[in-house]
């Protein structure tokens, strides 16, 4: 196979550290929207420059999953406004910890007043109904309540 421009681009061209895969990247690129991109697009951004340490800034426990968390929740693409945190401490830092309860309870709320929360409810309460046993425990605290 002759060697042409693929071949040289395939051995030398993209690879990290290469002047060829710099030139359309960062604010080169033609797409680049700067501090108007996505969360999404800013995390990956954030992540590809900042290093992920071994254990949570705040509590320090290793061997945990980290989520990258932004100080000042303004969302701004500066390396120093963002930290490595365990679920627990991000969570307790953004505030969601205090409302967890509440979004679950809502959560309940709606669910239970589905067809679907409603099916299961009727087939497990078949099932238990099937167990002799269960059945006969079931008529025993209903006498003692009585």
């Amino acid at each position: 196979m002759p060697i042409g421009i693929y071949e040289h681009k395939k051995s030398q061209g993209f690879q990290k550290g290469n002047q060829f895969g710099k030139l359309n990247t960062g604010e080169n690129n033609g797409q680049w929207k700067g501090d108007n991109v996505g969360l999404t697009a800013l995390h990956k951004h954030i992540k590809k420059f900042l290093i992920k340490p071994n254990e949570c800034k705040n509590c320090k426990k290793t061997k945990i999953k980290l989520d990258l968390a932004n100080i000042s929740q303004s969302y701004k693409r500066d390396l120093n406004d963002w930290e490595w945190l365990c679920r627990s401490c991000h969570m307790k830092k953004d505030g969601r910890a205090k409302e967890l309860p509440k979004r679950l309870n809502n959560f309940m709320k709606t669910y239970t007043k589905t067809k679907e929360f409603r099916d299961t409810m009727r087939k497990s309460t078949t099932q238990v109904w099937k167990n002799p046993i269960l059945r006969q425990k079931i008529l025993e605290a209903r006498k003692h309540r009585a």
